[in-house]
């Protein structure tokens, strides 16, 4: 933890962080026999707030909250066949909590031990073109972790000290809400399937500056098909398997 001078005993025991991050978003929807439906790619900026407290000598908790948002490309097809290229307005927002064990020393690295778990929300506006209705959804599904940081002492132009870190996850509870009051269907919610995930991330610190490269990955398997009752008849609606990548890199103050 960062103990600034002059800092009453209890205040050292927190840390707060602000920072900028941008990532490259990469999704893609996938049919039952592996053909690629449809993409969306993009660079998303974003803020990320975090705030951490020392439980006792070695263990500490850290809550972390972040969001980007930006618009992204769309590639892929109608429900016709037809090729179909527009943009999707993209609004990321995770919420991770995180437990820190005790550090191991072994040969000048320290090993620590991390959980987290967290919730993710992703707001999915796929926009119209002239001809193709545009469709909103909303993917909300909660995420746990555990995996190990490795830090090393650094003596490289102003950096002071290096860590890396990978996490092994599983994203669970994962549904989608869509938006189909304009074919009179109401809001249905389909149910998403679950499946591991990972995260890996390589940091320097410099004062209390810190600079991060890092790579998530989260997947859903297909949803069960669901039909929604209309006023033109029955619609039958599923959500193909998934994949998504973020990778990026953010800079961050610790005060």
């Amino acid at each position: 933890m960062l103990v600034t001078l002059g800092a009453s005993p209890a205040l050292a025991q927190w840390q707060a962080s602000a920072g900028a991050t941008a990532a490259y978003f990469h999704y893609e929807e996938r049919a039952t026999g592996g053909r690629t439906l449809n993409t969306e790619r993009g660079t998303l900026p974003g803020l990320q707030l975090s705030l951490g407290y020392e439980l006792s000598r070695g263990i500490r908790v850290r809550l972390t909250g972040t969001r980007y948002a930006e618009d992204v490309r769309y590639r892929g097809m109608t429900q016709s066949g037809r090729p179909l290229q527009t943009r999707t307005d993209t609004v990321l927002s995770f919420v991770d909590a995180e437990l820190e064990l005790p550090a191991l020393r072994h040969n000048h690295w320290d090993f620590t031990p991390v959980l987290q778990a967290g919730y993710r929300q992703w707001q999915r506006h796929i926009l119209p073109t002239g001809n193709v209705r545009g469709l909103e959804e909303v993917y909300q599904w909660y995420q746990v972790g555990a995996g190990v940081s490795a830090c090393h002492s650094l003596g490289f132009w102003v950096f002071e000290r290096g860590c890396a870190r990978a996490l092994a996850g599983y994203s669970f509870e994962g549904n989608v809400v869509v938006n189909l009051k304009e074919l009179s269907a109401g809001e249905p919610s389909l149910r998403l399937g679950s499946k591991p995930g990972g995260a890996l991330e390589v940091s320097v610190q410099a004062a209390a500056f810190e600079i991060s490269l890092f790579s998530r990955y989260w997947q859903f398997g297909r949803s069960n098909p669901l039909t929604v009752n209309r006023p033109a008849g029955q619609l039958s609606i599923e959500e193909p398997a998934s994949q998504s990548w973020l990778t990026g890199i953010s800079a961050r103050y610790r005060f």
